[in-house]
């Protein structure tokens, strides 16, 4: 079925698109206009994937509340597009996934599973948290003995190339290429534990530097076959490393231009060379002090935007960088959220819109995944709100 919307053709394949009532822009072209500080129809709205997603008891209640019976259920890669559709979401994802998945080790009886780079993690509730590090104890010569996985080996299957080519051809809607590889400092942090790091980064310089080297030839790789494959059709690139705790960041800026800076700002120039997407990196806690260093590596969207963090205020995050960086979530998910009323929840919406969504520059979402204790009624009162006061 083919029809004309705001002057483009698209076909529906399985997917219903709606007019956005009272708008004159389709999703990409607001995403567009927000992204080069202007004002558009209204904020844009996202929702879906690894760190604007949603856990999936209350993604359940949610589709429960909102009459919608059957399918996806898997909330990360297969979000039911019923919901996107309800609260007018202006982006859509691609996940990488191997054509061939390199052969792990075999899961643990506790139910410890292990991943590629030989990391063990196991499921405590629904988050799955990492248990096993196999590179706590290793001596620099021990990097170069390392499995490390062959992401060329591994390849990319057909069916994600065709899902980015079908999104970009044939919707209006934002496509975002979620990671195809973890930051640098998480990635490091998984292999040997949050403290052989924070301590390496002081007193294992040499050992840092070869590991950090290792994990970003390995970023390149995977780049090059996740982004390379589909980066022409990619909007939004989006990546995850994460500096800030609630009241500043687990390292100086100096050990982050030293160690982290050089490692970033190559990635993003690696990933610039198949896609002219905007770059978006998410980043937990306080972390104003390096949002300059940041902008200057090469990032376009700065998420989740946690404004109960320390300096992380909307009116200063704007006054000192709104006219650099695009603000990508900050409806706040550790208190209002779960906690506020529909009241609350309206207050928080339009206090963000008015502050970060002067004169563009800003895309609404949740300060990271929705939690299970957020009442339904709260999640679809941020996303009418932000419909309601929304529009520019």
């Amino acid at each position: 079925m083919n029809f004309v919307l705001y002057g483009k053709r698209y076909t529906v394949h399985g997917e219903r698109y709606m007019l956005y009532k009272g708008g004159a822009l389709n999703p990409r072209e607001r995403f567009y206009k927000i992204c080069a500080h202007q004002e558009a129809d209204r904020v844009p709205l996202d929702l879906g994937g690894w760190l604007s997603g949603i856990k999936p008891d209350v993604y359940e209640r949610l589709k429960d509340a909102l009459k919608l019976k059957g399918g996806p259920i898997a909330w990360y890669k297969d979000f039911d597009s019923r919901v996107l559709e309800r609260f007018q979401i202006d982006f859509r994802r691609v996940t990488p996934r191997s054509k061939n998945p390199s052969k792990s080790r075999p899961a643990l009886a506790d139910g410890t599973s292990f991943d590629v780079w030989g990391v063990g993690s196991k499921f405590s509730g629904e988050d799955q948290q990492n248990v096993f590090f196999p590179l706590k104890d290793a001596a620099l010569e021990d990097l170069d003995k390392y499995l490390w996985p062959d992401f060329h080996a591994m390849g990319l299957r057909d069916e994600v190339v065709e899902e980015a080519k079908r999104l970009h051809n044939d919707t209006p809607y934002v496509v975002v290429g979620q990671a195809a590889s973890a930051g640098v400092f998480e990635r490091a942090c998984w292999l040997c534990g949050f403290e052989r790091i924070l301590m390496g980064m002081a007193i294992e310089p040499e050992f840092t530097v070869k590991l950090f080297g290792i994990i970003h030839k390995l970023q390149k790789d995977s780049s090059e076959v996740f982004y390379g494959a589909v980066g022409k059709y990619l909007d939004m690139v989006q990546l995850g490393d994460d500096y800030g705790t609630q009241n500043g960041t687990f390292f100086s800026l100096d050990f982050y231009k030293e160690f982290i800076k050089p490692v970033n700002k190559s990635y993003i120039a690696d990933i610039r060379q198949y896609t002219k997407a905007k770059i978006f990196l998410h980043s937990c806690g306080s972390i104003h002090s390096f949002l300059g260093d940041l902008i200057e590596d090469g990032v376009d969207i700065i998420n989740p935007v946690q404004t109960r963090a320390l300096n992380m205020e909307p009116e200063r995050l704007k006054k000192d960088f709104g006219d650099k960086v695009v603000f990508h979530g900050a409806i706040d998910e550790q208190d209002i959220l779960p906690f506020g009323s529909v009241s609350d929840v309206k207050k928080e919406v339009k206090h963000k819109i008015e502050t970060l969504g002067k004169k563009g520059g800003y895309i609404l979402a949740a300060c990271h995944e929705i939690q299970n204790d957020t009442p339904v009624e709260n999640i679809i009162a941020m996303y009418e709100s932000a419909l309601e006061y929304g529009r520019y």
